[in-house]
């Protein structure tokens, strides 16, 4: 199957949750050629620039969660512009490989958007190490699915984009979601990154 890299509504929610995700560390200059941290996050906090870090396992990275390959070269700084247009190549990237992912074509638009977040998060080829979500998702369970992605140390790696991955993963329930619950439990609204 070929994504077709037409932005459409649910692209547009998905690039939002992989920003925010993502996050980003953020620096202006304090004019006398360094450079000072404003955020770590989707927000700039003030911040003209996005600067090379070091993930939580230690890989360099820069923009929104691009790890840097042995073979590419990427400067310490990159303007929010350069970040942006590598984010834009590597989210459509992630989306073709996320659409190989075992039930894609039974998947909701809310589902596709996990899917394509963890292809971001873990690469393509994620699901091929998670024999019970694959043969759930195949099933169209996405109730089960969710669950195995719950029982794992990615959940504890990765925290709070956990928790939104796995309700997105989910299968909608329009009324729970509307009043910020999930099978009767707290979910987190990721805009505002509030738990209700």
């Amino acid at each position: 199957m070929t994504v077709e890299k037409k932005k459409d509504e649910n692209d547009l929610i998905a690039m939002r949750e992989i920003r925010n995700h993502e996050g980003a560390t953020w620096v202006a200059s304090t004019g006398d050629g360094k450079w000072d941290v404003t955020s770590r996050s989707y927000d700039p906090g003030g911040g003209t620039h996005l600067m090379k870090y070091p993930d939580t396992r230690g890989f360099m990275t820069v923009g929104y969660g691009h790890r840097v390959l042995p073979d590419e070269e990427f400067p310490d700084l990159m303007t929010p512009g350069e970040a942006e247009e590598l984010f834009q190549k590597d989210y459509w990237k992630h989306k073709e490989k996320a659409s190989k992912t075992p039930g894609w074509d039974k998947a909701s638009p809310r589902q596709r958007r996990a899917m394509i977040n963890l292809a971001f998060n873990m690469g393509g080829d994620w699901y091929k190490e998670w024999p019970e979500f694959t043969e759930a998702a195949n099933k169209g369970d996405f109730e089960k699915a969710a669950a195995e992605l719950v029982d794992s140390e990615w959940y504890d790696q990765v925290k709070n984009r956990a928790v939104d991955v796995v309700n997105l993963m989910r299968p909608e329930e329009p009324e729970k979601l509307a009043m910020g619950y999930q099978d009767g439990g707290l979910i987190r609204d990721i805009y505002s990154r509030k738990f209700f």
